[in-house]
């Protein structure tokens, strides 16, 4: 294959191991050069990850139909300009499964000079036929709303090139019309590119706008403000390689999450076929994330100027063992050199090669003796640990370890280390709960992780019981596994956000945001320290088949019954993220009606505002302001605006009650509109209490009359977020960031050094 330099076949145990290379340069590879983000930066789009894969099958024989599973996009494949970078490609297993990784030559920090892991992805052969042809007319007459069509010989412009640029290869979209939560796309490629079709089957350019032209499903993603940011894929569910690519295709893309640009993340699935409607392929949940700010490629190795990757994240154990060890080595290229001098001379019977002095190998040596005679139990990659090595038990727990230790990069994992202890973060995460839905069959949410961040515990929930010698348990394969129940969790709503029970001092309990879940408050939890019992409260719906609460009283009621197993009596400590916030209040209004004693109500950016209605004099000043500043092309932006909230009201009233009604993604959807319907009713009561207010800087885009202050969202702003006329005491304190990263780093440190601040200010315990 043209896609590759060489190809190298070994066996790895029972498994056969393939290993293609191959080198990417933005003078030779269109794919390169032509897909560039907008300071000029030359990266492999996400698609192009899988063109390699699907050129890799095709090498060994696997040509297809297949099925890929779990495309998990590790680290970004940037390419400098007038520079190689090379990359391999591992296919690990046999016909009936391989699996994949995707790794490029390490271009900066301690991996200089060796490889990083960029994806990973699992493909098995498809046993199932392409599905019926798609009914183009009926998606036709359902996408009756907004529609844009290119002139003849031209393209449309997609909502991403705000911050990508694109070469030739990407005119593509020549109609795009839009319905309630899909959308159809007519796509052709250019007559002097459809040969390139022979070669790129899964036309990385083609694939690309095909997948990810419809921007506008994400709801609130038509806004002036989200156009300033990047949304980048970070995962495919799935795809099913039915038949390769054609020159004119439909793409039919359907919103299958609750994303919105309040969450940071949105998925797609979608469908391609050709004009005819014959299904080529099917991609499951193509999730995107909205990057913070400016992404660029790490700075190379050696230099400390350039800006960093966006949202990088800490090397694992065994990832900073494999640095140390590549330091200690020599670069390829030296490597065939010394090869190449051996052969060319009589070698003796037995010879060692070594970039390190003899007398470095020996204390090297001398020093993994001495640890090995310590414990027998120890692994060199195993950092320490609190916690002392205990061997897995039984099926569940050697599952759960073989796991941890793939993904983690530790060998020697035990059933009591903590995933986070071990250098886990939230998209190894995704990856360990995606493989768990293989081997066991159940979807569970991702706070378990939160309450049982160890094998022992996971295990426990798992199996539904904890271990026992008496019980055999054993691993659910294949579809007979999708049956077994979901198990029980010791709380429907509290999640113990330390990995122990933590005592001696008062509990605080954090409601999360509009969407119930709590994995984006861990960082606040973990720099908050363990001397104070941590515990977060999630969202009736996130976990199982069950309706969310429709009113923020209910909500309320409902969490203080397990709160109140946790800690019977006040004084209580409360606090809320976002829209939890008012449930909070509500709790502490709930507990002093009770007689109980509540310290203060913690609230992150919650206002306690109502839903803002405008007068005719209100909207024309907010449009004269905005003229003002971006001239009179506002007003063709409010157009659009009014025709995308049009369609979101059509989508609102659409029946979904057919629409994966027991899923979780689908759950959090409900979740979200429950609460948006709480939030309509809810008056805020006058309550005694003491508040503590910690918000980001505020967004003041319009001023009205009567010192009004109206956000980029057409929400009214004010310097107390509005709780004033409700609460005994306020306090009020501006943290960095902006709602939504104010409680991830770096942002976080100080939200933390804050709350500290107003916690021991109570000096109550």
């Amino acid at each position: 294959s043209p896609h590759f330099d060489a190809r190298y076949a070994t066996r790895d145990g029972l498994a056969q191991l393939e290993l293609l290379t191959g080198t990417l340069s933005a003078q030779q590879d269109w794919v390169i050069d032509e897909h560039r983000l907008g300071s000029g930066e030359a990266l492999l789009p996400g698609t192009g990850y899988l063109e390699l894969i699907r050129a890799a099958l095709a090498e060994v024989g696997a040509a297809g139909p297949w099925q890929l599973r779990n495309l998990v996009f590790e680290q970004p494949l940037f390419v400098a300009d007038r520079q190689t970078r090379a990359f391999r490609l591992s296919l690990r297993g046999d016909v009936r499964r391989w699996d994949i990784e995707l790794l490029a030559e390490a271009t900066s920090g301690t991996a200089a000079g060796g490889f990083e892991r960029c994806a990973t992805a699992r493909v098995t052969p498809l046993a199932q036929p392409a599905p019926d042809a798609l009914v183009i007319a009926d998606i036709e007459a359902r996408c009756s709303g907004a529609m844009t069509a290119a002139a003849s010989a031209g393209s449309l412009r997609t909502r991403q090139e705000n911050h990508l640029r694109f070469g030739p290869r990407w005119r593509v979209l020549k109609r795009l019309q839009f319905g309630a939560g899909e959308a159809l796309a007519r796509l052709h490629l250019p007559t002097e590119f459809a040969a390139e079709l022979e070669v790129f089957a899964l036309h990385p350019a083609l694939l690309d706008i095909a997948t990810g032209c419809a921007m506008d499903l994400i709801p609130g993603y038509a806004d002036d403000d989200v156009a300033q940011n990047l949304w980048a894929p970070i995962s495919y569910r799935g795809l099913r390689w039915h038949a390769p690519m054609q020159d004119d295709i439909v793409s039919w893309i359907r919103l299958a999450s609750e994303g919105s640009v309040k969450s940071d993340f949105a998925a797609f699935d979608v469908t391609i076929a050709d004009v005819h409607g014959r299904v080529l392929i099917e991609v499951d949940r193509l999730t995107l994330r909205r990057l913070d700010g400016p992404w660029h490629a790490p700075p190379a190795a050696g230099t400390s100027d350039a800006a960093p990757a966006a949202r990088a994240r800490p090397l694992s154990p065994g990832e900073l063992a494999l640095a140390h060890n590549v330091q200690q080595g020599i670069a390829p290229a030296q490597g065939i050199e010394a090869l190449a001098r051996l052969l060319s001379q009589d070698m003796p019977a037995e010879l060692i090669v070594s970039s390190m002095s003899v007398e470095a190998l020996v204390a090297q040596a001398q020093a993994i003796s001495r640890a090995s005679t310590a414990t027998s139990d120890a692994r060199f990659t195993r950092p320490e640990l609190d916690s002392d090595f205990a061997p897995p038990r039984d099926a569940v727990e050697k599952v759960l370890a073989e796991l941890w230790g793939k993904l983690l990069g530790v060998e020697g994992v035990g059933i009591r280390d903590g995933f986070f202890d071990l250098g886990g973060h939230s998209l190894i995460a995704v990856r360990l709960f995606n493989e768990i839905g293989d081997k066991f069959g159940v979807d569970l949410p991702m706070s378990v992780l939160m309450q049982s961040p160890t094998i022992e515990g996971l295990a426990t929930v798992i199996r539904g019981a904890p271990y026992s010698e008496d019980v055999a348990s054993d691993v659910g394969q294949g579809p007979a596994a999708q049956s077994k129940a979901i198990p029980a969790l010791q709380y429907r709503h509290v999640v113990p956000m330390h990995a122990a029970p933590v005592a001696g001092r008062t509990p605080l309990f954090i409601v999360a945001g509009m969407f119930g879940n709590v994995l984006n408050l861990s960082h606040l939890a973990h720099l908050l320290g363990e001397d104070r019992p941590f515990y977060a409260l999630q969202a009736l719906g996130l976990y199982g088949d069950v309706q969310p609460h429709e009113s923020f009283e209910e909500a309320a009621a409902d969490y203080l019954v397990e709160v109140m197993q946790v800690q019977p009596h006040g004084p209580y400590l409360l606090g809320g993220f976002s829209g939890g916030g008012l449930i909070a209040y509500e709790m502490a209004r709930q507990l002093l009606a009770r007689g109980e004693q509540v310290w203060t109500v913690l609230m992150l950016d919650t206002p306690a505002r109502e839903i803002p209605r405008f007068s005719l004099v209100d909207r024309l000043a907010m449009l004269a302001q905005s003229a003002r500043r971006e001239g009179l092309a506002i007003v063709r932006q409010k157009i659009a605006a009014r025709i995308d909230w049009e369609r979101q009201k059509r989508r609102r009233r659409q029946d979904t009650n057919d629409e994966a009604a027991g899923s979780a993604n689908f759950q959090s959807k409900r979740i979200g509109e429950a609460f948006m319907r709480s939030l309509v009713r809810y008056k805020v009561p006058a309550v005694p209490v003491e508040v503590a207010v910690f918000r980001p800087r505020l967004d003041v885009k319009y001023r009205l009359s009567g010192g009004r202050m109206v956000d980029s969202d057409r929400n009214y702003v004010r310097e107390d977020n509005f709780w004033t006329p409700h609460v005994g005491r306020l306090q009020v304190f501006e943290v960095p960031g902006n709602h939504d990263n104010m409680v991830l780093e770096p942002n976080v440190r100080v939200l933390v050094s804050l709350l500290r601040r107003v916690i021991d200010g109570l000096d109550k315990g």
